[in-house]
């Protein structure tokens, strides 16, 4: 017997969801896009690259509404970048890259 992590209720060493609290036991993979810094689609830091990538969408498209934002937030985009830069990794850290093979 085993403990659940959610409600510390006593559970089977075998169990897949807590017949107490209902939550899921195994561990979940998360199937989704994940939000990464560009590294050959940048001008600055990736930051519009990788958005352009995971909203499927143009990068250009992006770079141009965040100037537009940053002129009509008065700079606050600006601010907003600046944090995204230190908040979301590098391409690099989230997408393996293959390796050329040397024979």
């Amino acid at each position: 017997m085993k403990k659940c992590p959610y409600c510390a209720e006593e559970i089977q060493d075998d169990a897949i969801k807590c017949k107490h609290c209902g939550s899921n036991l195994a561990a979940s993979h998360w199937p989704g896009k994940k939000l990464y810094r560009s590294r050959s689609d940048r001008k600055l830091a990736g930051i519009c690259g990788g958005l352009g990538d995971y909203l499927n969408c143009d990068p250009t498209l992006i770079r141009v509404a965040w100037v537009i934002g940053a002129f009509l937030s008065a700079g606050v985009a600006v601010l907003a970048y600046l944090a995204l830069i230190f908040i979301v990794p590098n391409e690099d850290e989230i997408v393996p890259r293959p390796r050329p093979v040397s024979v």
